[in-house]
């Protein structure tokens, strides 16, 4: 596979499942990864959503260990579902949803699926007509984790149903399931510990480019700082030097999000 194409694959696809072994630090990592990642995806196909037919192959995932969801997903619960209430959302066009569910142990040797249904209600009635659902596939888990994914299709088919409501009443109902077997077949007989979805809106673009270009300047002036600071070091040989421990928790959790800004 060419660089190229194994980057983008890296940045479509990013599991880590069953990997128990991984510390509170790369879970921080791997959550602030998928958030800068997922909505860096959508927005670049901002300019062409709906109206072209080149889709993202397939929803976007990250799925690691882990029994809560990522403090970023505003819109969350303990339960299997949650509803948003979309007559005071902001006026901007929608982009679509990030999801997120965190599933339970289960052992199988059979297709293994998690993923939502998403239904508009209207004036207080579900509107089967308008219904949506996405998922994605994974491998049996041993332990609970942490599924998060953005799915194109499926935010383009619930956009075009709130475009053609006028309704000030409307909400969107997303109910998350997990299970083995046929796809088709939604026994929900696996359990959901917490689901959340995080909306995405074009007016929010420039301001989150900003902040990629921001972190892509402190990343830079920290880089130079390091490099001034080790030739200063190199000129005083006779000493006897001992490497600080970092005094800012954050530099550590943080590290992750300057190097994905660089691919």
């Amino acid at each position: 596979m060419a660089s190229d194409e194994l980057r983008e694959q890296i940045r479509i696809r990013s599991r880590f499942q069953n990997c128990v072994n991984l510390d509170e630090h790369s879970l921080r990592d791997i959550a602030m990864h998928s958030h800068v990642n997922i909505k860096r995806m959508a927005y670049e196909h901002l300019s062409i959503l709906g109206k072209s037919n080149i889709f993202l192959g397939g929803p976007i995932d990250v799925i690691y260990p882990g029994s809560n969801g990522p403090d970023w997903f505003m819109n969350r619960t303990r339960q299997s579902s949650i509803t948003m209430d979309l007559s005071s959302s902001q006026p901007s066009v929608f982009v679509g949803f990030i999801f997120c569910a965190v599933v339970a142990r289960f052992p199988s040797n059979d297709k293994n699926f998690v993923g939502c249904d998403c239904y508009l209600e209207i004036n207080g009635v579900r509107d089967m007509n308008m219904g949506a659902w996405t998922s994605i596939n994974t491998c049996e888990f041993m332990c609970d984790h942490v599924c998060i994914w953005y799915d194109e299709r499926c935010c383009m088919k619930t956009s075009e149903g709130m475009e053609a409501d006028e309704s000030n009443d409307m909400k969107i109902l997303f109910e998350f399931f997990a299970q083995t077997g046929n796809t088709w077949e939604k026994k929900r007989d696996i359990g959901i510990k917490e689901c959340g979805v995080y909306p995405i809106y074009d007016s929010e673009y420039h301001t989150f480019i900003e902040e990629l270009k921001l972190n892509s300047q402190l990343r830079a002036i920290e880089e130079e700082k390091d490099d001034g600071e080790a030739i200063h070091l190199a000129q005083k040989p006779n000493q006897h030097i001992i490497t600080p421990q970092p005094s800012k928790t954050w530099e550590k959790a943080t590290q992750g999000l300057k190097d994905l800004i660089n691919l």
